[in-house]
């Protein structure tokens, strides 16, 4: 939701004032119930929005669209109807402070607030008189409200005094509501919008007579977005009167000029006389069990007051459980001869998911290759908090020599198994600062183990080739990893996504976590991304283009960083520079040749996309095609990779294994560059497929490279 300034006399749109898409320092515009206030010279514009998880008032500067003031009143979480003073001194507004809505003023300079009224009654929707001296507002103090009973009546209309403080409530309508109150620029007339016939038109009353007059005669009804949303004001200079309606599916804004607001008389109508206007049957009240509850408020409750109560106890029930994957196989001739293969997850929660258990176990390969982890989250408070336990082995295959205690028996290239099992245990813990902001900060043991295997041969005196089974690798020892880990992190998401990849607003990560024991080193994270969205002149209304940057730099500092032990970090991954893929090198030795640009234990890279919806909805796609959803991207990459890994193990063409240092430093390294397109496809709503075809300006082996991305764009 946007705001928008239009001419009051042609409609056209002038400008765009404010877009909370695009704003960081706002999470949205309260505009369903709430509407703006000029500022008596009309140069500034109050309205509410959300910021912080409060109601602020904004002042927007109409001619330089910045936002000059942002007013905050503390203890009071929601604002609305701000109400600028004829001075320009004062804002009125309603206050929302336990549930009770009240009537408070904000002097604009010094930012004092005054409480003008205190009470359990709704109050709402101020506007001050010409003269300064009073207030007009809607209120449901009176009779037909019973806070024992828990009756109200119908908002009425009321004055209040600002000098002697005493409230007028004015009789005009019976069992009628009476909202949105607005003076006439002389101060004897105030104009309002009720229903007193059933349909919601704008009525004025004179103040010194009392005489009503309908102003409007709308079939469909004066109306907002909600039976009490603000839906016309007055012009203070002309009296000038705008009100919107709705039809033909839309809202539309009509305007009557100050000549044309007299209206015609009519009489009060007293209680039950709105049924003259109902259509027949004239007994729809009798005959209707829902006209009937609502009409009286107790009827059907029981006698006594007393209900029984308890605490809530949450209990966990079954939310979710994939779909069941088993299968087992038995080789007495292949290493221990037992395989076990499948996966299987649950997902556990309470009645109001303050409570939520994630369980999952899976398996692919022997016993020892069985892993599992379970989480529990508590989302019942602000601060979000968990713990996560798990186990997974990683089980890596490459071809060797034989050991050196087996050379005689296996005189040939093997397979070896590599296993790395990953154990940890942990707490997390997100605290939202907003609705696009939040703090994460996560705790934990993590243990990591190693275990190498290779498959045993044996040739007979007739030269047959025998398999003796998979055994573990003599004098095999990787040390045993306990590693202490710790962080947190600042993330801000304000984006809105499209059908596959964001297409307005921007998300960041700025995140530091540390490790020690075994290795000590801190990983730091910084993960910056915007997004514009654009209607370029000359292209279709359904054809708008996102214009979508990224900055990133991850990378590992301190004693142990550039550690063998830890795998290095890759910049040919497809979501970060395409066209550098492992699988696009023709061979071993081009690969090798590169591989020390690809790899480090840092990293950063740039990019930018132009993405282009060519199928869609009507409203969003260059054709309406709803059921795969693609858009056109053109993208250049740019990422540099440095950073020396010590004693990293690496696979040579002849199947040894040896360990070399890998990378290059930073005063030594040259970045990577790729250009391209791509196709991002909604495939019915599960998975988001790109296929996409970059040319990699960095490489001289090949002139293109065809690869696909199993993700939603960055």
């Amino acid at each position: 939701i946007d705001l928008f300034l239009a001419d009051a006399s042609t409609g056209q749109i002038i400008k765009k004032l404010e877009s909370v898409g695009t704003d960081p320092h706002f999470d949205a515009i309260r505009f369903i119930e709430s509407a703006g206030t000029w500022s008596p010279d009309g140069r500034q514009f109050a309205y509410i929005v959300f910021a912080q998880g409060n109601n602020e008032i904004a002042l927007l500067d109409v001619e330089s669209l910045d936002v000059v003031r942002r007013i905050v009143v503390d203890g009071i979480g929601a604002i609305k109807d701000p109400a600028w003073s004829p001075d320009g001194s004062r804002i009125a507004f309603t206050g929302i402070k336990g549930g009770i809505a009240d009537l408070y003023i904000v002097d604009i300079a010094g930012e004092t607030v005054r409480q003008l009224t205190n009470d359990r009654y709704s109050d709402i929707q101020p506007i001050w008189s010409p003269d300064g001296q009073r207030l007009a507002f809607a209120t449901d103090r009176g009779p037909g409200t019973d806070f024992d009973r828990l009756t109200f009546a119908e908002p009425r209309l009321a004055m209040y005094d600002l000098s002697s403080g005493e409230i007028e409530v004015l009789s005009l309508f019976a069992d009628a509501k009476h909202i949105n109150p607005q003076f006439s620029p002389d101060g004897r007339s105030l104009f309002f919008i009720s229903n007193p016939d059933g349909y919601n038109n704008v009525y004025r009353v004179d103040l010194a007579s009392r005489a009503l007059f309908r102003v409007t005669n709308v079939a469909t009804g004066v109306a907002g977005i909600s039976d009490f949303s603000p839906a016309f004001s007055v012009a203070k200079d002309n009296g000038r009167l705008m009100y919107s309606i709705f039809e033909a599916q839309k809202y539309a804004v009509y305007s009557m000029e100050a000549e044309e607001t007299d209206g015609v008389p009519v009489e009060p109508l007293g209680p039950g006389a709105e049924l003259a206007a109902m259509l027949p049957p004239a007994d729809a009240f009798d005959r209707s069990v829902v006209d009937d509850y609502l009409a009286d408020a107790t009827n059907g409750l029981p006698e006594t007051r007393a209900f029984p109560s308890r605490p809530y106890r949450p209990g966990l029930q079954l939310d979710y459980v994939s779909r069941p994957q088993v299968g087992a196989s038995y080789d007495p001739n292949y290493g221990n001869g037992l395989g076990v293969a499948g996966a299987i997850s649950f997902l556990f929660s309470d009645q109001l998911s303050d409570h939520v258990v994630g369980v999952s176990v899976a398996a692919n390969g022997t016993f020892r290759d069985i892993g599992g982890q379970a989480i529990y989250l508590n989302r019942g408070r602000r601060i979000n908090y968990g713990a996560q336990v798990g186990h997974i082995p990683y089980m890596q295959v490459f071809i060797g020599s034989p050991p050196p205690s087996d050379t005689e028996t296996t005189p040939f290239l093997t397979r070896y198994y590599q296993r790395t099992y990953v154990s940890d245990v942990g707490g997390v813990a997100a605290y939202p600062l907003n609705t696009t902001q939040r703090i994460e900060a996560d705790a934990g043991y993590r243990r990591i183990g190693y275990g190498l295997e290779y498959d045993r041969y044996s040739i007979d005196e007739n030269n047959n080739i025998r398999f003796e089974g998979r055994e573990s690798v003599p004098d095999f020892s990787s040390p045993t990893l306990h590693l202490g880990q710790g962080g947190a992190a600042f993330v801000g998401d304000y984006s809105f996504f499209g059908f596959s990849s964001p297409v307005r607003g921007g998300r960041y990560r700025l995140g530091v976590d540390g490790t020690v024991g075994s290795l000590s080193f801190a990983t730091v994270t910084a993960d910056y991304r915007r997004y514009f969205f654009l209607r370029p002149p000359g292209f279709p209304d359904n054809f708008p283009v996102t214009l979508a940057m990224r900055g990133l730099h991850f990378g590992r500092y301190g004693p142990d960083s550039e550690s063998g032990n830890l795998y290095p970090l890759y910049l040919g991954y497809g979501t970060l520079v395409r066209g550098y893929s492992s699988g696009s090198f023709a061979d071993n030795d081009t690969y090798n040749e590169f591989v020390d640009r690809l790899f480090g234990s840092r990293i950063a890279l740039a990019g930018a996309e132009l993405r282009l919806p060519m199928l869609g909805v009507e409203s969003f796609g260059l054709v309406n095609f709803p059921y795969f959803p693609t858009e056109l991207v053109l993208f250049a990459d740019a990422g540099v990779a440095w950073g020396i890994i010590d004693n990293f193990s690496l696979v040579e063409t002849d199947g040894s294994v040896t360990t070399v240092p890998y990378g290059t430093s930073l005063n030594e390294q040259k970045p990577v560059f790729s250009v391209g397109a791509s196709l991002r496809v909604n495939v019915l709503g599960a998975l988001v497929l790109e296929p996409y075809y970059a040319f990699p300006l960095s490489r001289n082996d090949v002139s293109g490279v065809f690869g696909i991305n199993f993700s939603p764009g960055c």
